[in-house]
């Protein structure tokens, strides 16, 4: 006895088949280079074309926070080298550190004044209140995504606490 095939079957061959087809035409001709994401005219410098490199940065420090908050408790304050993602290590920061879920990554410190870059977590509740928060005063983000800041911090001495 032959079985009848099943009744999905010709449309899933076709999915399949227009799937591979799209995917064909979508790849780049020689010596035309990938683009990830391409930028209308229109929408050239809008919040719409810093989106995706906003996502980049959620990315980054969503997986950072992931890798440091599987440590057992007590934590260390400062993120050690090994859970940044590749993005924050390029950034070549002095310390990493966590505010919350968010990732504040510290490229230049004077006295008590720190200056870097502030990530948020996508996968955090905690959005930007306002510019200015915690001490934070954070600017808007820049052409490459990342939210610049600005954040007194006091000394251990004076504060009598293990900041640096």
């Amino acid at each position: 006895m032959r079985r009848a095939p099943h009744k999905l079957l010709p449309g899933v061959v076709l999915f399949l088949l227009f799937t591979w087809c799209c995917a064909t035409l979508a790849q780049p001709t020689a010596g035309e280079a990938k683009v990830p994401y391409k930028v209308p005219v229109w929408q050239a410098g809008t919040t719409e074309a810093k989106f995706a490199k906003t996502l980049v940065w959620w990315a980054a420090a969503s997986g950072t926070w992931a890798s440091f908050s599987s440590l057992p408790r007590p934590r260390p304050e400062y993120i050690p080298l090994s859970f940044w993602a590749k993005r924050i290590r390029a950034l070549d920061p002095i310390y990493v550190y966590c505010h919350g879920m968010n990732i504040v990554v510290v490229l230049k410190r004077e006295g008590e004044t720190e200056e870097g870059a502030y990530l948020l977590n996508g996968l955090s509740s905690f959005g930007i209140p306002s510019m200015d928060f915690a001490g934070f005063s954070l600017g808007k983000a820049d052409e490459t995504g990342l939210h610049r800041f600005v954040r007194r911090r006091p000394s251990a001495q004076k504060a009598g606490d293990e900041h640096p």
